[in-house]
């Protein structure tokens, strides 16, 4: 009995474990933007891989100084996601900001490239 309850909590560690928020591409985007919808930046910053930036600081403090009221995200969905490689995909993602330019859509669409790095996903720019 005590292997079987020791057997059930490994087994839902290791489930644990494999569910973080970098185990896909579209799980780092979402995990991304909604830090950025909790004005989290340093949050946010950890999903960003920049090889121009070699601190999480400057990634945390760029976010902060762009994300004013007029260009504040207000929503997101994530439209769909396709793989180059095994390392190197690319999510579609919709997103809403709080003040979208007068007569243009309020949505509007991109791609973000990510790159995984020891089994973590990462946004690149």
């Amino acid at each position: 009995m005590k292997r079987m309850g020791l057997l059930l909590v490994g087994l839902m560690a290791l489930l644990m474990v494999g569910c973080g928020p970098q185990h896909s591409p579209e799980n780092t985007v979402k995990a991304y933007y909604n830090a950025l919808l909790e004005e989290n930046f340093d949050g946010a910053s950890h999903y960003i891989q920049s090889d121009r930036l070699s601190s999480e600081n400057i990634v945390a403090k760029m976010l902060a100084e762009s994300y004013s009221k007029d260009n504040k995200i207000v929503s997101f969905s994530v439209l769909g996601a396709g793989y180059s490689t095994k390392d190197k995909a690319q999510v579609a993602i919709a997103y809403e900001i709080a003040k979208a330019p007068k007569g243009s859509d309020t949505k509007d669409v991109i791609m973000l490239d990510l790159v995984k790095i020891d089994g973590k996903w990462f946004i690149t720019f």
